[in-house]
């Protein structure tokens, strides 16, 4: 685990920022993110929780957004878990049960693949028992 985190961290530091428009119950944000995150359980990766109070049962999903001005907030929540300290993820989600978002990245990652993106809008419901991700135009 120290050692995915190590790298998650070299990562964090120096990851560009990329441009996401998102639409979640008739609001819009734009902001510069090095990471976004659609959950529906606590944790990825290497245990990080990065949505405590997320239940897969509740009909909503956790999004996390780290702006380019978090960067260190989630450098610093990497660091605890690198020094074993009780650390909590400070950054707060947005929950919904769906919502649409395009960024400029060439690449998703869902679930445990990796998929080309092509800046298209991708629409996210949350159905009962089933995530339905359908790629629209722009």
């Amino acid at each position: 685990m120290k050692t995915a985190l190590r790298q998650l961290r070299k990562l964090v530091e120096t990851f560009p920022a990329t441009t996401l428009r998102l639409t979640v119950a008739g609001n819009n944000y734009e902001k510069e993110c090095i990471l976004v995150e659609i959950m529906n359980i606590p944790s990825i990766g290497p245990r990080l929780v990065l949505a405590a109070d997320a239940d897969p049962g509740d009909g909503q999903f956790d999004i996390i957004i780290v702006t380019v001005d978090q960067r260190q907030e989630l450098i610093s929540y990497i660091d605890g878990l690198l020094n074993g300290t009780d650390v909590e993820f400070k950054i707060i989600p947005i929950r919904a049960s769906r919502l649409a978002m395009e960024w400029e990245g060439k690449e998703i990652h869902i679930d445990d693949e990796r998929k080309s993106y092509f800046g298209q809008q991708l629409k996210l419901t949350l159905l009962e028992g089933i995530v339905e991700i359908i790629p629209g135009n722009k």
